[in-house]
């Protein structure tokens, strides 16, 4: 993104990652370590999961599930917005018409 922006828009971003992480000394790790690292994380992203959200990173949906319709696409309220229950669920899906939340459900 901060490619683009700075092709599209001249804007050259000052973000700096390390602001926001911690450094890894990478030579303390040996080449076992990498490869078992590598491992766990194709492990993590290939895991399918019910959870928009980490769909979406994980570049398991089509867009088909981004479209709202009758096919229980998600619009953009659910896929940013929305809070969801502890059953996977927006918090409007188990609301009924009165705005008391089903816990039946």
């Amino acid at each position: 993104q901060f490619k683009a922006n700075e092709q599209l828009f001249a804007v050259k971003a000052s973000f700096d990652e390390n602001l926001y992480t911690t450094a890894l000394d990478k030579s303390r790790f040996s080449e076992s370590d990498r490869q078992r690292a590598e491992r766990i994380a194709r492990e993590i992203e290939t895991t399918q999961t019910h959870n928009f959200h980490l769909a979406e990173e994980r570049g398991q949906l089509s867009q088909t599930d981004y479209d709202k319709d009758e096919n229980n696409g998600y619009d953009e309220e659910d896929r940013y917005s929305g809070v969801l229950t502890a059953n996977m669920k927006q918090r409007h899906e188990e609301t009924d018409h009165s705005g008391a939340v089903n816990t039946t459900t």
